[in-house]
């Protein structure tokens, strides 16, 4: 089981996740810097207004089983790759287990995969998502 080291800046999330879950799943542990960098491809507009949503979201026959859509930039990530994982099978659970995001930098002596190649014209960072939700970065 090795560890694999993910740079994120500049990365398209979905592209992201789906690697990260995969690798995860194989049983290697995944570490992923620069969780803010990563980018959304699409019109802003409708992606603030569907994390909006699914932040609003509420189960009123139990409250407690709401999902939860956190605000900071490195959670936010882990719940997107999340979405990838088969997370109700033991293996899922195990895989997620397995997975880091951070919002620093790659620390130096550490080899890193820079997963990211060309920045869509209509892109927005996941920090920008996360300030619209309300993170202030404190």
């Amino acid at each position: 089981m090795a560890t694999l080291i993910i740079d994120a800046t500049n990365s398209v999330v979905g592209r992201l996740a789906a690697f990260t879950a995969k690798t995860a799943i194989k049983g290697d542990t995944v570490e992923v810097y620069n969780s803010q960098k990563a980018v959304f491809t699409g019109k802003p507009v409708n992606l603030f207004e569907v994390y909006r949503k699914r932040r609003t979201q509420q189960n009123k026959a139990n409250p407690d089983h709401s999902p939860h859509w956190p605000r900071r930039p490195d959670y936010f990530l882990k719940k997107v790759i999340r979405g990838m994982l088969p997370k109700h099978a033991p293996r899922g659970k195990a895989a997620e287990e397995r997975i880091t995001c951070f919002m620093s930098e790659v620390p130096e002596g550490k080899k890193a995969l820079v997963f990211a190649k060309k920045i869509p014209a209509k892109s927005t960072s996941v920090l920008e998502v996360c300030e619209k939700l309300g993170w202030d970065g404190k």
